[in-house]
Order: structure tokens, then sequence, then C-alpha cells
């Protein structure tokens, strides 16, 4: 039952981590400070495990301070796995449900939804309108083959 307590400290650490982060990636639109997310969650985890060692040394699992900053970084490294973990199944998700029949412009859109493109216009739309555009250009044709066919 102790060793279950001592390592209180680690999930904690990646859940508040995870929650930082998401709120960072909502606020942060530029790709340039996005792309630091993951060393970003590895301060965050040591300035954490820093302060768990400190205050509450009995919830955390390190014997020294050294071992506090590993475990934190961990964490904090860990919260930027579970992020991806999640992407990778909805992404996963959401091509089974296209293959299967569903919707594909509906599913596009939900996978794709925080994407955006250079003018900052959702990918997933941009994506969509080239297609329809290029699918209206293509009846166009065949109405005017058929008109000619026709006459």
């Amino acid at each position: 039952m102790n060793n279950i307590i001592e390592i209180t400290a680690v999930p904690v650490i990646t859940a508040i981590i995870y929650g930082i982060l998401t709120f960072y990636k909502l606020r942060i639109k530029r790709e340039r400070y996005i792309r630091f997310i993951p060393l970003f969650a590895a301060v965050l985890g040591v300035i954490l495990g820093l302060i768990a060692y400190f205050a509450v040394p009995c919830l955390m699992p390190a014997a020294n301070v050294f071992t506090a900053i590993l475990v934190g970084a961990s964490s904090g490294l860990a919260a930027t796995g579970a992020n991806q973990i999640y992407k990778q199944l909805a992404k996963n998700f959401v091509k089974d449900a296209i293959t299967d029949g569903g919707d594909e412009t509906a599913m596009f859109r939900v996978a794709n939804e925080n994407e955006k493109n250079s003018d900052g216009k959702n990918t997933a739309v941009a994506d969509n309108d080239e297609k329809n555009a290029k699918d209206n250009k293509n009846i166009s044709r065949r109405n005017a083959d058929n008109d000619d066919e026709q006459r």
C-alpha cells in the first residue's frame, strides 16, 4: 500500500502538465512555438517534480533531487505522449469510419479541426472547397460534352 501512495505524484504531474499544454495550444497558434511543446513539457515536469519533492516528499518516488528531476521530466514527456496517443487514436477512428461508409467530408473536418493553412482557413474546409471546385468543373465539362453531342 505504501508503494502505491509513493507514486501518486507521477500521474498528478502528468495530468497537470497535460492540462497546461492543452491550454497553451489553444492560446498559441504559431507553429514556431508549438514545436517546442515537448521541451516545454519536460521543463514544466522538472519544476513540478522539484516542487513535489520538497513540498510532499512522501508522494514523490525519489530518493534525491536528481531522481526528482528525472521523474518530473519523464512525467512531463508522458503528458506529450498521452496527447499523441489520443490524436493517433482519433485519426484512426476517423479513417475507419470513412472506410465503413461514413460521410467522408464530415469525418475529414472532424479529424483536421485544428489544422490551419497559411491563410488561417481550416485546411479541411480548404481541401473540401478545392474538391468541390474540381467536381463542379467536371460536371460543367460533362454537361458541355452532352450538349455538343446533342447538337
